[in-house]
């Protein structure tokens, strides 16, 4: 005959999920032999206003257009938007994975977290050409005259990213370059 006991039982731990469950079930034995099995029925986590203002990555973004003209001509690409981080995003990286793994997801080296865009409080500092064209209806006007409204064939971004903070290294990302090319008809 099976004999099945349930006990509710509070644990923590500042490390990982799985050690918080070792505790509940190091708790659980000082007064329950033979326990086989644990099942973790929810999960929570406390964000610190420290959490918060440590968390905060400020990753600066800038993005450069480059028209199939200006290349001709030898003029540099012109920067056209430029996105900060921890002013446009609403939640910090640590409370993004928080968030993720909550649930249970497992979260891997490698796994990306997406936080869609992210725009400033500035015309300069929209997260995409659909928002700096307000979807079309405004072109964007370049310093050698010409205007965008969505990318062309022949355009080149540039997509340039750091983090920095006052008192630690700078991080770079490097540079990401693509050109849009014509479609090909089969």
């Amino acid at each position: 005959m099976a004999v099945l006991k349930v006990l509710e039982i509070l644990a923590d731990s500042p490390k990982s999920w799985d050690e918080a469950t070792a505790n509940a079930v190091a708790e659980a034995s000082k007064s329950v032999r033979n326990i086989r099995s644990a099942h973790v029925s929810s999960q929570s986590v406390t964000v610190t206003d420290e959490n918060v203002a440590n968390g905060a990555l400020d990753i600066h973004l800038e993005v450069c257009l480059q028209t199939a003209t200006m290349r001709a001509a030898g003029l540099s690409p012109e920067v056209i938007s430029r996105s900060h981080f921890a002013e446009a995003a609403y939640w910090t990286i640590a409370q993004l994975v928080t968030h993720h793994t909550m649930g249970g997801c497992q979260l891997s080296a490698g796994d990306l977290l997406g936080t869609g865009t992210l725009s400033g409080r500035t015309p300069d500092r929209s997260g995409s050409l659909l928002e700096l064209s307000h979807g079309g209806k405004q072109p964007t006007r370049l310093n050698n005259g010409e205007q965008r409204t969505f990318l062309q064939d022949g355009d080149q971004i540039t997509l340039r990213a750091h983090c920095d903070k006052q008192g630690y290294r700078r991080i770079g990302f490097g540079q990401c370059t693509a050109t849009v090319l014509p479609a090909l008809i089969a």
